[in-house]
């Protein structure tokens, strides 16, 4: 389907052609691809050297872009992409390849295209017009076999681009695009990149630094409907092209204020052109959302017009972490416009995360279900050992990982219980003995002096370690004090604790006052082992802002926000904070809270039945259910439309049997579910 669109043919300047004849017919190919190419006799007449072949011209296949010829089409060219390893040494090429498009333009040949938007082919296209592209492969071999031009046709195996989502072949289509010159400013980038730590630092000049050498132009465009529109506006007589920055400014243009700056809203403002009083229409285009990431620095303080200050006291970024995928994703696009407008880097650091792997190392895919889903991990384990096991794995190194349950119990078993039963040991004879901290205590003892000289010695790795983003290391340290303190120095000092030793107390208390300190930034879930999805009651925080009040609200799962200056202490209540900033949550739960975390999970619950049951988005179901628990049953009765709603079901019906339920697990109750479509 590509031949119609023949334009060149691509040689290798320093192979070996040959002139060859063969069943009274002449042709020219590589040399070292004849025995492949011809079966039974053939004769070599010549034999030169690709350069030879150079420039000269030939006929087209097919007569729909004769005109071309004028622009420097149906030549012989070099090309860097050609190879002897497989065809005749000769490239065909159109502008449906990459390394072909960037070949014809480069030497001015303009771009076309005879495909339209559903792949089939256009008007010009003669008798192969209409057709879906892939159909018109058998019709377009029998025009050349009828008219003496297909030597042989084979079928082999080649790479091709898939759609990640249908899992069907793409191809390379030119679109007319709008585009960033990244070019212009590469220089900047890389010597900006420079002055960026990377962790790992291989990053810096690796797989960043060789994509930033060689950055080419950000195609900045998209034919789509949803997404940021290009406030760009050209005149639909002259060609004149605006591109309006504000609100304001188009107000000032066209006299409309606008409210929506998206589709439709937009497309439907018109003012005249300022050269030939035209109109002036916006394109149909939208940004490519990559654009509105790299935007976040400065999108998100609705810089520059308001919080110019806000802005430039936390640009550039002290840290960012992401995926390895970004150093051609955000990473990147945060990079150039951090440069295009600033002129510096947008952060100072970043940690590169590799990828979680299933247990059988293939990719994670929702497809395949081959995976937990993560809020079942969080609910079952915990997120304080999928947040440490994450962190004290390479993947916080740009490493991949395999990611199994099984490592996070080894961590709730090496390092959460042994830190937990430690501090639960100290409070057991701290009220045993009625122990006050001791302002001021040093000790004498051997083991005390041990481990906090051990506690001392972590602080400052540890300190280091953050200090340069190596949080494997970090955490690793961490771990390994809170193995010496519960296998060593608990288990040497027990007789102490025993008789109520104050010293051996303050010790423990003053270790595992500083372990906790160390253990915040890395595991900051509640003591209380709340789950996700159980509604709170209130949060004490020194924040008044309402927005931001509401963003806590919503990020916590709290039914009220409450400004406070300082940390609440009480029954019920736990705090956290890092010195500057704390949260004092109220965990009290009332029946009515603990209601609605009930429901929650039954939403959860039937949502993942929905999904492993194959149900499609939005796709209206009947749910036959059955339980034991009186709690379970009267929170479905009380709430089904609710539920109805929300999981888009029909039919929500109670038996006595199911053929192939579902378990959902609420607490430490259970009901069982049957999908029916």
């Amino acid at each position: 389907w590509t031949l119609p669109g023949n334009l060149l043919v691509a040689v290798g300047k320093d192979f070996e052609y040959v002139q060859v004849e063969y069943e009274g017919v002449k042709y020219i190919v590589a040399k070292e691809l004849v025995d492949k190419i011809f079966e039974g006799e053939y004769s070599i007449l010549e034999t030169f050297n690709g350069e030879r072949l150079i420039g000269k011209e030939y006929e087209p296949l097919f007569p729909f872009f004769s005109s071309k010829s004028s622009e420097g089409a149906f030549r012989v060219v070099h090309a860097n992409h050609v190879t002897l390893e497989d065809g005749t040494g000769l490239v065909h090429q159109a502008p449906y390849g990459e390394e072909d498009f960037a070949l014809m333009t480069s030497m001015g040949i303009s771009m076309f295209d005879y495909l339209d938007d559903q792949g089939n082919m256009k008007e010009e296209m003669g008798e192969f017009k209409g057709m879906f592209y892939k159909k018109a492969n058998k019709y377009i071999m029998e025009d050349l076999k009828n008219r003496s031009l297909l030597l042989k046709s084979v079928d082999y195996e080649h790479q091709m681009p898939m759609c990640w989502r249908t899992n069907t072949p793409l191809i390379y289509k030119p679109i007319k695009s709008w585009y960033v010159k990244v070019t212009d400013i590469r220089e900047k980038l890389v010597k900006e990149n420079e002055e960026i730590n990377w962790v790992p630092a291989y990053f810096k000049q690796g797989r960043f630094g060789n994509w930033l050498a060689d950055a080419r132009d950000w195609a900045l465009s998209r034919n789509r409907y949803w997404g940021t529109p290009l406030p760009a506006w050209i005149c639909e007589k002259c060609g004149e092209t605006e591109v309006l920055g504000s609100f304001a400014e188009v107000k000032e243009k066209s006299g409309i204020e606008l409210k929506d700056p998206h589709k439709p809203f937009v497309d439907e403002i018109t003012y005249s052109c300022p050269k030939c009083g035209g109109v002036m229409k916006r394109v149909r285009d939208v940004i490519d959302v990559w654009y509105d990431s790299g935007s976040m620095p400065f999108a998100r303080f609705h810089y520059p017009f308001e919080n110019k200050e806000k802005f430039e006291s936390k640009y550039p970024g002290q840290f960012i972490a992401e995926g390895v995928d970004q150093t051609r994703g955000w990473f990147y696009t945060l990079h150039v416009l951090g440069v295009a407008l600033f002129n510096e880097k947008s952060f100072k650091n970043v940690i590169v995360n590799g990828m979680a792997l299933a247990p059988d190392g293939t990719k994670m895919s929702k497809s395949k279900r081959n995976y937990t889903e993560v809020n079942v991990v969080l609910d079952q384990m915990g997120a304080d050992s999928l947040r440490l096991y994450f962190l004290s794995s390479p993947i916080v190194h740009g490493e991949e990982i395999l990611f199994s349950e099984k490592f996070l119990k080894e961590i709730t078993a090496t390092v959460l219980l042994p830190y937990w039963n430690s501090v639960k040991y100290f409070l057991s004879y701290k009220d045993q003995f009625n122990w006050q901290y001791t302002e001021g205590w040093k000790s004498e003892n051997l083991m005390d002096i041990w481990i906090v000289a051990k506690l001392h010695q972590t602080i400052k790795s540890v300190t280091e370690s953050m200090d340069g983003y190596v949080l494997q290391k970090a955490t690793k340290d961490i771990f390994d004090l809170i193995d010496g303190l519960s296998k060593w120095y608990i288990r040497r000092s027990r007789d102490r604790f025993v008789k109520g030793d104050r010293e051996a107390l303050n010790t423990l208390h003053y270790v595992l006052l500083e372990l906790t300190k160390l253990l915040a930034p890395f595991a900051i879930r509640d003591d209380n082992r709340l789950k996700v999805r159980q509604p709170l009651s209130k949060v004490y925080v020194p924040i008044s802002d309402l927005q931001m009040q509401e963003i806590i609200k919503g990020e916590l799962n709290v039914k009220e926000v409450v400004f406070s200056e300082k940390e609440q202490t009480g029954d019920g209540l736990i705090s956290q904070s890092d010195g500057k900033v704390f949260v004092s949550l109220d965990i009290n739960l009332t029946n009515e809270l603990k209601e609605e975390g009930m429901l929650n999970e039954i939403i959860r619950g039937l949502q993942v039945a929905r999904k492993e049951s194959g149900c499609e988005v939005g796709e209206r179901v009947s749910i036959l259910y059955m339980t034991d628990s009186s709690e379970i049953e009267s929170i479905i009765t009380t709430y089904e439309e609710k539920l109805k709603s929300n999981v888009i079901i029909d039919l929500f019906e109670k038996r006595d049997t199911l053929e192939n339920g579902i378990q959902i697990k609420v607490e430490d109750k259970e009901v069982m579910v049957e999908i029916k479509k």
